[in-house]
């Protein structure tokens, strides 16, 4: 097949990207052509992908996201594609793979009045109506639950246009005969992942590491591995006084080694469709207190992996999870539970089921 992958823009580190060039890659070894479209790439380009570049034009985001759709469906028109497969929503797809959660369910909850009928809303919503209103044709695959009841809530979801998709970690993090190497009395690290610095909540991560006894928390590190711009969140670790603990290592290739060599991930984010970092957390034997609010919480309840913090967040409530996870013996017992449901759930082979799924959605046409 001649498939057409589009997204607004690449970057190695996102979990959407990541995705979206797995799924890509599994695409090219079954045979399929793959055209990307994008408004820009960083890092390297893979040999068998023809990526298009189609620059950005516009002085915000959501002005730059609606000229690459309208740009994108002259390139669309102008070639004969199979498949179109999209990782944001956008008009005229096929397919959509679900790495947001639904804007309209969000924005209303969470907006003043005035901002939801600005010109950014505006644009986000008719970008997201052309995937989900009754007279779309696009099919839909949700990564969680939690994700596709948001959805729900706002559009009407037909059962045969959505598939519910397995978890998946990358099998780099999938090593059984690795274990953490930490002893009892060793320093403690405390470990953050993500993108998006306020997204994933590293500001709540400082303050519940400043909030621990001073005694335990002479004992530990907090860690944080990810792009954002770090300067307000040093600020406030200064501010607390815990500048000398918290350490901002920027982008990382080896998360996988960084996570068998810590003690605890905190991921205490304020919305997360997914959470991949979970997961793979989990697979390296890593205890895991996290937001309910993270699809992939579902899995930590699941295999008794960690702790949740149910919504609404609480901070005090955050402070004392934390404290309690530290010191609590159970922390072997959820290692041993988080490998073993990963290993058992076979959580590696998703980009190449979504290619079978655009393979039967090209042959039920």
């Amino acid at each position: 097949m001649k498939l057409a992958f589009c997204l607004f823009n690449y970057f190695p580190h996102g979990g959407l990207q990541k995705m979206f060039l797995h799924v890509a890659k599994a695409s090219v070894s079954r045979g399929h052509d793959v055209d990307v479209y994008t408004q820009s790439w960083q890092g390297e380009k893979p040999a068998k992908l023809n990526i298009q570049i189609i620059p950005q034009h516009g002085f915000t985001n959501h002005r730059r996201c609606l000229n690459f759709s309208n740009r994108l469906q002259k390139h669309l028109a102008h070639n004969n594609y199979d498949q179109v497969i999209g990782f944001n929503r956008l008009p005229g797809l096929d397919i959509y793979f679900a790495a947001d959660n639904c804007y309209a369910y969000e924005h209303k909850s969470q907006s003043s009045h005035w901002q939801r009928f600005s010109k950014r809303a505006q644009i986000y919503h008719k970008l997201e109506q052309a995937v989900f209103a009754d007279d779309s044709k696009t099919k839909i695959l949700f990564i969680s639950n939690k994700q596709q009841q948001g959805y729900a809530a706002c559009y009407n979801l037909v059962k045969q246009r959505y598939q519910l998709l397995p978890p998946y970690v990358n099998e780099d993090f999938i090593n059984t005969s690795s274990t953490n190497t930490q002893t009892e009395h060793h320093q403690q690290t405390i470990l953050m992942v993500g993108s998006s610095f306020h997204t994933k909540g590293v500001d709540r991560a400082i303050l519940a590491f400043a909030n621990l006894p001073e005694a335990l928390r002479q004992q530990c590190t907090l860690k944080i591995a990810g792009t954002g711009n770090p300067a307000k969140f040093k600020r406030l670790a200064k501010r607390y006084h815990v500048n000398t603990q918290v350490e901002f290592l920027g982008v990382r290739d080896d998360i996988a080694t960084l996570m068998r060599q810590a003690d605890l991930l905190l991921h205490p984010a304020r919305k997360e469709a997914g959470g991949n970092v979970l997961l793979e957390a989990m697979a390296c034997g890593l205890p895991v207190l996290t937001t309910a609010n993270c699809g992939y919480a579902e899995y930590i309840l699941a295999a008794n992996a960690g702790i949740i913090i149910p919504e609404p967040y609480s901070q005090t409530l955050c402070n004392q999870q934390l404290r309690i996870m530290l010191t609590n013996e159970q922390r072997s017992i959820w290692s041993e539970n988080g490998k073993r449901f990963v290993q058992q759930h076979k959580m590696h082979t998703l980009p190449q089921q979504i290619v079978k799924i655009i393979e039967a959605n090209w042959n039920a046409r």
